[in-house]
């Protein structure tokens, strides 16, 4: 693997490191990531497993998916009408729900 990655590569990537967007950005993969561990670790152990079935959590973890694809599209006419803020606000706001709402 090291002819695919070459060394201007890595030195390439390192050096976003200091721009402040980059870190800004990744708040919203950690939230993401937090949030997906939260929904599959919790949500669909105990409650999606008790009350309906085992294999409804396979279900449950697909309509997850297909919703965030389902959700793409309004979003993006919401950032193309009002900015990109609007829509970041309201993810937040959807992350902030979802153990509030637990």
């Amino acid at each position: 693997w090291h002819s695919l990655i070459g060394c201007g590569t890595i030195r390439e990537t390192v050096a976003l490191w200091s721009d402040p967007k980059l870190w800004l950005l990744s708040l919203t993969n950690f939230t993401f990531g937090f949030s997906g561990a939260f929904i599959n670790g919790k949500i669909n152990a105990d409650y999606t497993k008790t009350e309906l079935s085992m294999s409804c959590v396979g279900l449950m973890m697909a309509l997850t998916a297909c919703t965030a694809a389902l959700a793409q599209r309004p979003y993006r006419m919401l950032a193309d009408r009002c900015g990109k803020g609007i829509v970041l606000c309201v993810g937040a706001a959807s992350f902030l729900a979802i153990p509030c709402l637990a």
